[in-house]
């Protein structure tokens, strides 16, 4: 296998992809990308939370209002029922959670003969692992937005190096095409940072929104 072949393909594939983000307007629309990538995600994970949010408020509302243990008692069907018409996956699971949940009850044998009487802690059901309605899924997004700008950045200043290097063999030691060469390194260099910022920047805005 001649590895000096592959590497060199490599190499060139990798700067071909890196010239694309040396043009001036790529960071800028690599940016906005991002802040709509930022704005789109938190609206379908604030959606997600909110609707989780109402099925257990509800559910618990729904147990409240049978009042003392009672009236717990009378109206456990009831509430099993009313658990089970919600709908969507979330509700599956609330629904799930409640029936595992009724299984560990120990109900009187005859209707108004004591109470019913719980033999595990509902927390052993009713969490949000168990109930599947957590965001852990959401949590490594905060980590890409950082990863995706510095990786775009990194990209940019690798072409951008490239060039300075090209003009500088070019130039074949001018003075005045080696300054024109480190401005515009340092003038794209600084334009690549952008990107890096943005990348940060979406990643605090949505952690801050996680929490």
């Amino acid at each position: 296998m001649d590895w000096a072949f592959w590497g060199t393909w490599i190499k060139d594939g990798i700067l071909a992809v890196a010239q694309l983000i040396t043009r001036d307007f790529v960071p800028g629309l690599i940016s906005l990308a991002l802040l709509v990538l930022l704005v789109v995600l938190l609206s379908i994970m604030s959606i997600i939370a909110f609707r989780r949010r109402g099925l257990v408020r509800r559910a618990a509302r729904r147990v409240r209002f049978a009042g003392d243990a009672a009236g717990f008692q009378s109206q456990l069907h009831d509430i099993q029922r009313d658990i089970r018409s919600s709908s969507g996956s979330d509700g599956r699971h609330l629904a799930e959670s409640f029936e595992e949940f009724r299984e560990t009850l120990i109900e009187p044998a005859r209707h108004g003969e004591g109470h019913v009487r719980n033999s595990v802690r509902p927390s052993a059901f009713f969490n949000l692992d168990d109930l599947h309605m957590g965001l852990t899924g959401w949590r490594t997004w905060p980590s890409l937005f950082v990863s995706i700008g510095l990786l775009c950045t990194f990209l940019g200043l690798i072409a951008a190096l490239a060039q300075t290097q090209a003009s500088l063999e070019a130039g074949g030691g001018d003075q005045t095409q080696m300054i024109a060469a480190l401005e515009g390194l340092l003038r794209t260099a600084s334009a690549k940072f952008i990107m890096s910022v943005t990348g940060l920047f979406c990643s605090i805005v949505f952690t801050i929104g996680y929490r």
